[in-house]
C-alpha cells in the first residue's frame, strides 16, 4: 500500500469546467497533485488525477476526494485508470540517467542494471520511460517510450569507461521530457561526483528548473555523496538517496518507481443549478490523514 506523504500543499489550477462546458485543467507539471484529460459527460465532469505517492484507487474510495464547485460539493466516484487508453490518460515520462565510468566497470554496473530492470518492471505501463547514459560524454540510448523490451536489452548492453559527464547527462535527460508531458522525472543514478561536463551544475539545475522536473538521485557505493549532486534533487523538488550495495539500490530504485502512482479516474455529478456555467473548481484529496489539493 502506498503512503500519502506529502505534506499539506494547494496548487494553482485552471479553471476547469462545469456541466457540458469542456476545457483544459491542470497543475503545472511537477506539482504534487495533477489534474488532466478534463472532459464533459452528461451531467458531469470527469478528469485523471495522478501525481507522486498518490494512493491506491481503493485507498482514495475508502479516504476522501472532494470535488466543488460554487461552494458546492459534487458527488463523486472513483475508479482505477491503469487500464484506460493511453490516450484517456496523461502523458508521463521518466528518463534514468546512469553513470557508466570507469567507476563503475564491472559489479557496479551489472548492479545498477539489475536496479534499473526493478524500476522499469515497476513503473505503470502509461508511464513512457527513456534512458540516457553518461560516461566521458552523455548519450541519448533511447528516448521515453513505452517498449519495456528494447528498454531491458538497452540497459543490459551497457558498458563502462571514462569519465562521469553527470550534469551533461541531466541536461541531456531533461531536454527530453517536453511540454506534452504533463508529469516527468529524472531518476539519477551515479557512484560520485561529475568529472568532465561541459555543463556546470548550475546549468543542470537550470534545465530541471525551467522544464519543473523534479530529480531523483541515488548515490551508490561507499563514496559520500556530492553537496553539488545532491542539490540537483532537493533544489528540483526531488529525492535524494545512498544505497551502498547492490539490493539497496534497487530497492531504492523499486521504491521511486512507486512513487509514479495508478493513474485514477475521477467522475463527478454537476447538479442541474450548476449545469453550464463555468468557473472554479476545487479538488482535495484526504487519506492517511494528510491533505493536498488543486485549486484556487
Amino acid at each position: 500500500m502506498r503512503h500519502w506523504n506529502r505534506a499539506a500543499a494547494v496548487t494553482a489550477v485552471a479553471a476547469a469546467v462545469l456541466g457540458l462546458t469542456p476545457g483544459p485543467a491542470g497543475a503545472e507539471p511537477g506539482a504534487g497533485l495533477l489534474v488532466s484529460v478534463v472532459q464533459a459527460t452528461p451531467g458531469g465532469l470527469r478528469f485523471v488525477l495522478t501525481g507522486p505517492d498518490l494512493p491506491d484507487p481503493a485507498t482514495l474510495a475508502a479516504g476522501k476526494v472532494t470535488v466543488s464547485a460554487g461552494g458546492t460539493d459534487l458527488p463523486v466516484k472513483v475508479s482505477d485508470a491503469s487500464a484506460a487508453p493511453r490516450t484517456d490518460l496523461p502523458v508521463r515520462g521518466v528518463v534514468l540517467v546512469l553513470d557508466v565510468g570507469a567507476t563503475m566497470v564491472g559489479a557496479p554496473l551489472a548492479a545498477a542494471e539489475v536496479a534499473a530492470f526493478s524500476l522499469v518492471d515497476t513503473l505503470p505501463p502509461d508511464v513512457a520511460v527513456g534512458l540516457v547514459a553518461f560516461g566521458t560524454t552523455a548519450t541519448t540510448v533511447l528516448a521515453p517510450g513505452y517498449d519495456r523490451a528494447s528498454l531491458r536489452t538497452a540497459v543490459g548492453a551497457l558498458t563502462a569507461a571514462g569519465g562521469s559527464a553527470l550534469y551533461d547527462g541531466v541536461r541531456q535527460a531533461a531536454g527530453l521530457l517536453g511540454a506534452s508531458f504533463a508529469e516527468r522525472r529524472l531518476v539519477v543514478v551515479t557512484d560520485g561526483p561529475d568529472i568532465g561536463s561541459q555543463a556546470t551544475a548550475a546549468d543542470a539545475s537550470a534545465a530541471l528548473l525551467s522544464g519543473h522536473i523534479p530529480l531523483d538521485l541515488v548515490t551508490f557505493g561507499t563514496a559520500a555523496a556530492q553537496p553539488a549532486v545532491t542539490g540537483l534533487a532537493t533544489g528540483s523538488g526531488g529525492q535524494a538517496h545512498t544505497a551502498a550495495t547492490g539490493p539497496a539500490l534497487t530497492t531504492a530504485l523499486h521504491g521511486l518507481a512507486d512513487r509514479m502512482a495508478t493513474p485514477v479516474s475521477v467522475t463527478a455529478t454537476v447538479p442541474a443549478a450548476l449545469s453550464g456555467r463555468s468557473g472554479d473548481v476545487q479538488i482535495s484529496v484526504v487519506a492517511g490523514g494528510l491533505y493536498d489539493g488543486v485549486g484556487d
